[in-house]
């Protein structure tokens, strides 16, 4: 059983790596392309002038000494070494979770993570960790879901938000708490008092990212609301109807459900506040698990081809957009070559 189970691991990642070989290939010769790219070129300067990193994470700054030696070429290895330390363990984690990888795939592309890798690069590095490390919840792993976050903690502060989970994602949530939850998070998203409330007590929860409430406020003069509002509206509707038949499936299907609800509520609660509503990308990459797993339960053929269908054509046309409007700066795309 264990050479099986080796096997089986073996030939997942093999298929990971050449999906993610061509994505890895661009984010590393990009050039200008993502928003914060300047400020990464900017901290591998820093890096290949003899400074020391002491305001970034640890792993990230060592991987700029690293790869300072190699003068200014050396940003093509950061960028390289980032991009497979964020998408190999996240696709590794769909090949292996999903009932159809391919459509967790789409998922992923619809939800304009490749994009997102652009930019936040630390944070898309930390998101892969932890996506690596989620079956330590349901098989009661402390030590190694400790070290997870921990290593992703390395690269971006923020993943130690996800250690306390381990206690709360295995469990069987009722209905009751996530229309609460859901409640919870459309009132902050449509009341700016509400918001304002919130933001007054968020620094004391990351006191290392302080500075963020006061730049959010600042851009919470006008509210605006777009089609994905509604799209993860209804992204919460179908998990809810489908809450209990999913956790059917086993404890690793509770967690992707528990995760994904998460990660959509915490999308709207946070819609309206700047660069902190990325912290719901530690839970969204889920949905390319547990959506897969939402179309197995349904009892009909037909009826999960149809869900098959829709699915293909809403995140196809969410990924679409993405390269339509150059999502996080992404698009046009240059390299370096």
């Amino acid at each position: 059983m264990r050479g099986t189970e080796l096997q089986v691991r073996g030939a997942t990642g093999v298929l990971a790596v050449l999906a993610v070989a061509p994505l890895v290939f661009l984010l590393a010769v990009r050039r200008d392309v993502g928003n914060d790219y300047a400020n990464y070129v900017w901290m591998f300067e820093w890096a290949l002038a003899g400074h020391e990193l002491t305001w970034i994470e640890p792993l990230y700054s060592f991987l700029n000494r690293l790869a300072a030696p190699l003068g200014p070429s050396g940003m093509v290895l950061v960028f390289a070494v980032s991009a497979v330390l964020a998408a190999l363990p996240l696709f590794y984690r769909v090949f292996r979770s999903s009932p159809m990888p391919w459509l967790g795939v789409l998922i992923l592309f619809g939800l304009a993570v490749p994009f997102f890798m652009t930019n936040a690069v630390r944070s898309a590095i930390a998101i892969g960790i932890v996506m690596l490390a989620l079956p330590a919840i349901w098989q009661r792993q402390l030590l190694f879901w400790t070290f997870g976050v921990s290593v992703a903690a390395g690269f971006h502060l923020t993943a130690l938000i996800v250690w306390p989970l381990y206690w709360l994602l295995h469990l069987a949530w009722p209905r009751l708490l996530v229309l609460a939850g859901l409640a919870g998070a459309v009132v902050l998203s449509t009341s700016r008092d509400a918001a304002l409330g919130l933001l007054h007590w968020m620094s004391v929860i990351l006191p290392f990212y302080a500075h963020y409430p006061g730049r959010v406020v600042e851009r919470l003069d006008a509210y605006e609301f777009g089609l994905g509002y509604l799209i993860y509206l209804g992204l919460v509707g179908l998990v809810l109807l489908m809450w209990e038949r999913v956790a059917r499936e086993g404890r690793a299907v509770v967690v992707f459900r528990n995760t994904a609800i998460l990660g959509l509520l915490l999308t709207i609660a946070l819609y309206q506040f700047w660069a902190v509503n990325r912290l719901a990308l530690y839970f969204m990459p889920v949905l390319a698990m547990l959506l897969p797993w939402v179309i197995a339960c349904f009892a009909t053929r037909l009826a999960r081809i149809g869900w098959t269908v829709g699915f293909v054509a809403l995140f196809g046309a969410m990924f679409a957009r993405g390269l339509w409007v150059g999502a996080h700066q992404a698009m046009p795309y240059q390299w370096v070559l």
